[in-house]
């Protein structure tokens, strides 16, 4: 086997930059953007007051970041009976407060992936948990969910 892919592959020729001046000039230290995404996974809910996604906690320290350019919740979600909103959030368990312009909202039955506002994490190292809720107790499904930071 060996053989035949030495065979396939030997007449092909590894390009290689003879003047590393335009990577030189097109490169610039700590430029780069880095992006982090923090999942905390799926769950259901079928009641009409925030209630908590069970296992769906994380623990974030927004200080080990650094620059943070901007945070949003993403969360993908449908509701089976189509008939309904649901919604999404996050909660701050540490400091007992609704991550502000975290909520998210479906209102039918296909599946969307549902981006929030930008929002602020509370400093330091805070507990974080998804919270549903529905319009009409029917069941609603929260495929994935996640938070998106991108630092400068």
């Amino acid at each position: 086997i060996n053989e035949k892919i030495y065979e396939a592959t030997s007449s092909i020729k590894l390009s290689t930059f003879t003047n590393n001046a335009n990577l030189k000039n097109n490169y610039q230290p700590g430029s780069a953007v880095k992006e982090f995404y923090i999942s905390f996974g799926g769950g259901s809910n079928s009641t009409d007051d925030w209630t908590d996604v069970a296992g769906l906690q994380v623990e974030a320290d927004s200080t080990k970041y650094g620059d943070i350019k901007s945070v949003v919740f993403e969360a993908t979600v449908n509701t089976p009976t189509g008939n309904q909103i649901a919604y999404v959030r996050l909660f701050n368990v540490t400091d007992k407060h609704p991550v502000w312009f975290s909520d998210v909202s479906i209102d039918g039955g296909s599946t969307k992936l549902l981006v929030s506002k930008p929002i602020t994490l509370d400093s330091g190292n805070k507990l974080y948990q998804v919270q549903m809720k529905t319009s009409l107790k029917h069941q609603a499904n929260l495929i994935s969910s996640r938070l998106h930071i991108i630092v400068k």
